[in-house]
Formats: structure tokens, sequence, C-alpha cells
């Protein structure tokens, strides 16, 4: 059976041009509706005691901070690698301008120290050779090294970054670039009964962060070094220092933390 359909001439057929076009980065009310649905937390079993939802946030909270990264105690290096390496010893230092600041010789006299068990006291002055050994190869160099240690009287651990380059990014702008050479605090023959804040210890500046091709490829710093005085300062409590024209190169491991100098306007 056919039926009649009747047509309304008061209803327009034709679209407009000023109708309006839906484009996808709008939002209709019903749709922002839908960010504003409030956010639910699970609180447990409904016949849980205080207790038990006590006990049972401290298991996700741990859970949490398993999957953290934990921090371990000590010195590596840390960030990018200079390019151009592994490079003969004395090339390297001419690559790097530390000639004149003797890391040849430097190297080569802690790489004495280390095969000599590394015994307490100077190391050996004078001009060093490696009885049969041809060439060392610097294998690394490093621009920052990462020292976590424990916060004084706690057992918190804090984490730093030591910067050691000739071309720090101010600002992370690498159009903008100037040398970083922090200063940090080094176990130089402390004793484990040692008393005195700066008992074997001593203050330094990176120069060069890198490791060698011999004895197992010991992780090694060129530092310069500070004359610091044995007690504080009285009115301020900091201790003293001045720079000096001694350089040396140490194992990694001696460092013990990053320090920040601040300038005596009063003189010393």
């Amino acid at each position: 059976m056919e039926r009649d359909f009747e047509w309304d001439e008061d209803v327009d057929t034709e679209k407009d041009d000023d109708d309006d076009k839906r484009g996808y980065d709008r939002l209709y009310e019903w749709e922002m509706l839908l960010d504003d649905e409030p956010e639910f937390e699970y609180l447990g079993d409904e016949g849980q005691t205080e207790a038990q939802m006590v006990a049972r946030m401290a298991r996700e909270l741990r859970e949490r901070e398993g999957r953290k990264p934990k921090l371990e105690k000590g010195v590596r290096f840390k960030g990018t690698k200079l390019r151009g390496f592994p490079r003969e010893l004395e090339k390297a230092a001419d690559k790097l301008g530390l000639v004149d600041k003797n890391l040849v010789q430097q190297t080569l006299r802690t790489l004495c120290w280390i095969k000599g068990d590394r015994r307490l006291g100077p190391k050996p002055p004078g001009e060093v050779t490696l009885l049969g050994v041809k060439e060392v190869l610097v294998t690394e160099v490093y621009e920052s090294i990462e020292c976590v240690y424990a916060k004084m009287n706690s057992h918190i651990l804090v984490k730093e970054i030591n910067r050691c380059t000739d071309a720090f990014r101010l600002g992370g702008n690498s159009k903008w670039t100037e040398p970083r050479h922090d200063t940090v605090l080094v176990n130089y023959d402390r004793r484990d009964d040692a008393v005195g804040t700066m008992d074997g210890r001593r203050i330094a500046r990176l120069w060069c962060l890198f490791t060698v091709d011999l004895l197992g490829g010991p992780s090694l710093a060129l530092v310069q070094w500070f004359n610091c005085r044995k007690e504080p300062e009285q009115v301020t409590n900091m201790f003293l220092v001045n720079k000096m024209d001694k350089f040396e190169v140490i194992e990694l491991l001696s460092i013990k933390r990053g320090i920040h100098l601040i300038l005596d306007f009063g003189g010393m």
C-alpha cells in the first residue's frame, strides 16, 4: 500500500553558507562535560579496616618507589664523551690543550703509583717511564661526573653533577658556551680515624676526566690543587684557600663531592 507524503514548504532544504560548519578543533558543551568528569581513587574493599587501608597504601608506595632508580654512593663518569678518542697520551694532551699542565708525566706517575699498590705518601718525583710499555692510549674523555654521598649525620643521599668542559651550554643554548671547571673535595691520604674536616683532604679543580688502556682502565682526573688552611676562619667558619700552580692526576674514586668557592674580597 502506497503512502502519500506531504511536503512542508516552510522547511528550507538548501544549506545556507552561514550555517554552522563544525570544525575538528571545536568543542561543544556536551564534549566539554566529558573532561570535567570526577576522578575516583580506589580505597580498597568496603569491609576493610583503617589499619588494612593504611597498610595497602604503604605497600603501593613501596612498589612505586621500587620502580625508581636507586642511588648508589660513589663517583662515576656522567654525560657525553669527547670525540676523537682513543688517542695516544702525548697527542691527547696536545688536543686537549693540557701540555702546560703536564698531563703526560702526571698520568705516568699515577699509573706507577697504582701499579705499586697505591702506597701512602708522595708519588715518585722526576721523569717517569713505564718499563715494557711502548705507548699509553687515552681511551675516553668525559665532560662531567656524578657524585652521590650522604648528608652529614644523615642517611639521606645527595646526587650532584660536577662539570669539566671548555664549552658548557649556558641555559642549554649551544650558541652560548663558556668554560666550566668545577671544584671538588678530594680524600688524599685520609685515614679512617681522621677527626678534622680537612685532615687528609684537599681542594682541587677539575681539568680532565679520562680513562687509559692500562691496568684495567682506571678512571682518572687531572686536577689543579688549592692550598687550604687547616682550620676554618673564625668569623665565617669557612676554610680559606689559594689556587696553586700544581697539577696532578688522581683516581676518580678519591673524589668525595663538589664544593663551591666564594671570593674573599677582604684578602687573605
